[in-house]
């Protein structure tokens, strides 16, 4: 006979996960949690880090790294990141990706 632990008695099996700890990068407006891990993925993982970053050279990478070509809107959130993450002082519409946008 199976037992089952007070603890575990209303059926939820499921274990309880350590909060995720935020990356300095998911502060900048623009930034999502997929883009976080796409940024990391390129090697990003600071607001210096990414001030340093030319997003053009930054999407192409990504397009080799997924293996084709992707939406260009990536491409204006990487500009977006760069600018917010360079400026002291950013202009709040150039805070917005879709301002970026070709």
């Amino acid at each position: 006979m199976k037992r089952i632990d007070d603890k575990n008695s209303g059926g939820d099996t499921k274990k309880s996960r350590p909060a995720r700890e935020r990356s300095p990068l998911e502060q900048i407006p623009c930034v999502s949690r997929e883009t976080v891990r796409d940024l990391e993925e390129l090697g990003f993982h600071t607001r210096d880090e990414l001030a340093d970053g030319d997003p053009e050279s930054m999407f192409r990478n990504l397009e080799r790294l997924r293996g084709g070509p992707l939406s260009r809107d990536i491409l204006a959130i990487f500009r977006c990141a760069v600018y917010s993450a360079v400026e002291d002082h950013p202009e709040e519409e150039k805070l917005r990706w879709w301002n970026w946008r070709d």
